[in-house]
């Protein structure tokens, strides 16, 4: 991921079917290992923006990001988790898997207009 831009992050949940179940998927960044504060920054998305598709298997998310979303990251390590509950109430969470954010030499928003 790049700051100041728009991706669409693909997440692939194998084994997991998310077929009717509410999902998020959170980005977190500034937490340290073993530790249990908070991350300094963190950026939950939920399904009503994501595109969730599954085979009945595997669980495919598709998560359109911001610029301002990539902004809030620092260049480095972050992290990803996706949570979800199904109708029944029961949640379940993947493990926590991590990315990097790279660095614009363009550090702000613009729109197509400027």
């Amino acid at each position: 991921m790049r700051r100041y831009t728009t991706p669409t992050q693909v997440l692939t949940c194998k084994g997991v079917d998310l077929t009717g179940c509410n999902v998020w998927v959170t980005y977190s960044q500034g937490l340290q290992q073993g530790a249990v504060t908070p991350a300094n920054n963190v950026c939950t998305i939920r399904a009503d923006a994501l595109t969730v598709e599954s085979d009945g298997t595997d669980t495919t998310i598709e998560v359109p990001l911001t610029q301002l979303q990539t902004a809030r990251f620092a260049t480095g390590r972050a992290n990803v988790q996706v949570n979800w509950m199904d109708s029944d109430g029961m949640r379940g969470a993947t493990n926590i898997g991590h990315f990097t954010v790279d660095q614009n030499l363009l550090e702000m928003e613009v729109s197509y207009a400027d």
